[in-house]
């Protein structure tokens, strides 16, 4: 995002990955960033929490386990970030959002 705007580049659409502030409030605002998969770190960690239980109870866990990542666009990004954090988004991104 940086380089595109130190070089006049707002016609660019950029795709990412991991749902930070900085890209929340460009997706809040619908500049620049067209979406990004968010990684889910506390819903990683309970899958995990459950796998470590099925070893403690003697159960076979399934031999692949994966967690997708979310799709994150200008039209969820609130939204996304209460569930990517557990938190509600702060009043940076909230109030950069463009209806």
């Amino acid at each position: 995002m940086a380089a595109a705007r130190a070089n006049g580049r707002n016609d660019l659409v950029i795709a990412t990955e991991d749902l930070g502030t900085n890209v929340a409030i460009a997706l809040a605002k619908d500049s620049l960033i067209a979406g990004l998969g968010a990684q889910r770190p506390f819903d990683q960690g309970t899958v995990e929490a459950k796998l470590a239980a099925y070893g403690l109870l003697g159960k076979t866990a399934p031999p692949y386990v994966a967690l997708n990542a979310l799709p994150v666009d200008h039209t969820n990004v609130l939204q996304a970030w209460g569930q990517v954090y557990h938190a509600p988004p702060p009043a940076a991104i909230a109030n950069s959002y463009k209806k």
